[in-house]
């Protein structure tokens, strides 16, 4: 019988308790929104090769979702789930990739979270800088 999602992420969380599970949920909702987003990409490519989303995607979306559904609160929520940095994000990936919930490309790595984004830039003042825009529009 086959895992649930549930499960399998129990299961990564008594080898790896650093994560709230809810990052894991978090990341898989981002994960599907980015596929269908852009589900033209996910079909073979020329190759044969199936396309997938690249870590730097991925964080893109994470940012995105992130910052739409927790606003200025988004670092205080990926504190909360042990999130630290855009490396953190590639450790539950990989979490879920050795779990067999996820696959990767040949060309894929952990790496490719690592300091893609710095968080005081990439949400905090990224969020205010947005609003800010919105108001100033507004009153145009």
């Amino acid at each position: 019988m086959a895992l649930s999602t549930q499960e399998i992420i129990e299961k990564i969380l008594e080898d790896d308790p650093r994560f709230h599970p809810n990052a894991y949920f978090f990341l898989l909702k981002c994960l599907n929104f980015s596929v269908q987003k852009h589900e033209s990409q996910f079909n073979e490519d020329e190759t044969g090769q199936q396309k997938h989303v690249s870590g730097p995607q991925l964080l893109e979306v994470i940012r995105e979702i992130a910052l739409r559904d927790f606003g200025y609160m988004t670092r205080i929520v990926f504190e909360i789930w042990g999130i630290k940095d855009s490396g953190s994000w590639g450790t539950i990936v990989y979490n879920l990739i050795e779990s067999q919930l996820l696959s990767k490309s040949d060309s894929d790595s952990r790496s490719d979270f690592v300091n893609v984004y710095d968080f005081e830039e990439a949400l905090d003042k990224a969020f205010f800088k947005e609003k800010i825009y919105k108001l100033r529009d507004e009153y145009r």
